[in-house]
């Protein structure tokens, strides 16, 4: 019969195996564009502009709103859109974890999230847009390491 004083270390590597495991936090981010100003806009909808004022004040479509109030207001403006994407401006004053939190709730209701600079959200008209690699995860026009793209048939 084996005892338990054989058992004892292994005992102890599970153990420290179920702490680690158990103890890992997955870090994860938030997928963002940086907005442009492009050279033809077609017939396109007005953006989806949100904005991130001082004391949590946020405006969606010029209008004033709440955080709770941002997932309807966007299930009810994206439901017919080809492309949907929302900016997101925040005001200089603004600290940037208010302005994740609004793009944390906003993401879900979204395909894209851009930033929209002061240099292009100063400047005149209506029209903005994201640079669309082929895949959504590209960026700059490199794939990242796991994602292989698709063969084209030569025929």
């Amino acid at each position: 019969m084996i005892g338990p004083a054989r058992f004892a270390p292994f005992a102890g590597l599970f153990l420290i195996l179920a702490v680690t495991l158990l103890s890992y936090q997955r870090s994860e981010g938030i997928f963002v564009k940086i907005a442009i100003r492009p050279d033809f806009c077609g017939d396109d909808d007005r953006p989806v502009i949100l904005r991130v004022g001082p004391q949590g004040a946020l405006k969606l479509y010029r209008q004033p709103v709440t955080l709770n109030q941002i997932p309807d207001r966007l299930r009810e403006i994206m439901r017919y859109r080809a492309h949907r994407v929302m900016y997101v401006a925040g005001d200089l004053e603004v600290a940037y974890g208010e302005v994740l939190s609004a793009i944390d709730v906003s993401s879900a209701y979204v395909d894209y999230v851009a930033i929209l600079t002061p240099a292009v959200g100063n400047s005149e008209g209506d029209c903005l847009g994201i640079k669309l690699g082929q895949f959504r995860d590209e960026v700059d026009g490199q794939l990242p390491a796991h994602v292989q793209p698709v063969p084209r048939w030569l025929w």
